[in-house]
């Protein structure tokens, strides 16, 4: 049986490592956009704002020098910027990564083709096509192939067999997939003018994100977890009356932390505030049984808000600069009473 403290640290880590990541800016009230090259077939997206980072001050202050130093001592990144004067770090805004098609046998989970899991990914900043192009073209690593007037740079195949397809498909914009089907047929939707729009719960999900999140996850219709939550009654009770939910962290002076559950009706969306209750006296009890962790599990579990409204339950925690403190501390504690215990 897994321990109360084991599951206490877990969720102090991954609240800290979260805290220190993906530090950003006070947050707007306005929804999050659609992007207009989201396939329609899209069934996950997670975005990451660059921006927000770099505008951080915890960035500036702890990981900015060491990532530069980092960069600097990548060989293809430093003659890609030497090439193109593209600056990873400041010209690199956004990055969307979509889910358009994954499909596991449920009696089999850890055996995956590849052919059935399609990505793509949607990279936009501050910078020009054509020097990149140039520089991708001396690259001996890359293949290049012509579609539709499209430069698509082919990676080298990796330990798998896999090969990535990228092309900048035009200022600002670089497209990539692990599918060169994929990437065809993103590159055919810049050329129209009215491209195929996400599905209606996916939509719904990513316009219930606060815009300004650092980072998020949005997931609509995904059929796998109809087909997995078969197995189980009350799973699949959930997923039917699930339309979509989404995962967002953001900060002001303050982490902010929220999954929203967005329900086919408001019946359904006090049933999911239920069960987000039911997971905090969950922690609760864990954290009431653990003297030296538990104390800051439940300042945090103090700070859990939990509402129903229309069809959309929303859960929301913060992470105060003196709870974080907390957190570091007794990790450090904890780490080192593990090192001279084996010691």
């Amino acid at each position: 049986m897994i321990s109360s403290r084991r599951i206490c640290v877990s969720m102090l880590v991954g609240m800290l490592v979260g805290s220190i990541c993906w530090l950003g800016q006070p947050l707007p009230l306005w929804a999050e956009p659609v992007d207009k090259l989201l396939p329609a077939e899209t069934q996950m997206v997670m975005h990451l704002d660059l921006r927000q980072l770099q505008k951080s001050q915890l960035f500036k202050k702890h990981l900015q020098k060491p990532l530069r130093e980092a960069l600097k001592d990548n060989e293809e990144l430093k003659q890609l910027q030497e090439a193109t004067g593209l600056d990873v770090l400041k010209d690199i805004h956004t990055v969307t990564i979509a889910l358009t098609k994954f499909k596991i046998d449920p009696a089999n989970p850890k055996d995956v083709n590849p052919n059935d899991v399609e990505l793509l990914a949607v990279i936009r900043g501050d910078f020009a096509r054509d020097p990149l192009v140039k520089a991708m073209k001396k690259n001996e690593e890359l293949e290049s192939r012509r579609y539709q007037g499209y430069d698509i740079f082919i990676t080298k195949e990796d330990d798998d067999g896999q090969r990535a397809y990228i092309c900048v498909a035009e200022d600002g914009v670089i497209l990539a997939s692990n599918q060169r089907s994929r990437l065809q047929k993103s590159l055919d939707t810049l050329q129209q003018s009215q491209p195929a729009k996400v599905n209606k719960p996916l939509r719904t999900a990513i316009e219930g994100i606060p815009a300004g999140q650092t980072l998020w996850l949005a997931v609509g219709e995904v059929p796998l977890l109809k087909e997995l939550a078969k197995q189980n009654d009350d799973a699949a009770d959930v997923v039917e009356k699930l339309v979509g939910f989404s995962f967002t962290i953001g900060v002001s002076d303050k982490v902010s932390v929220a999954v929203r559950a967005h329900g086919k009706d408001e019946d359904a969306a006090r049933e999911f505030r239920a069960g987000f209750e039911k997971l905090r006296g969950f922690l609760a009890f864990f954290a009431a049984n653990d003297q030296q962790v538990g104390p800051i599990v439940q300042d945090i579990l103090n700070t859990v808000k939990t509402t129903a409204k229309d069809t959309t339950a929303t859960l929301e925690l913060e992470l105060t600069e003196e709870i974080i403190q907390k957190i570091i501390k007794t990790v450090q504690a904890m780490l080192g009473g593990a090192v001279n215990q084996d010691d």
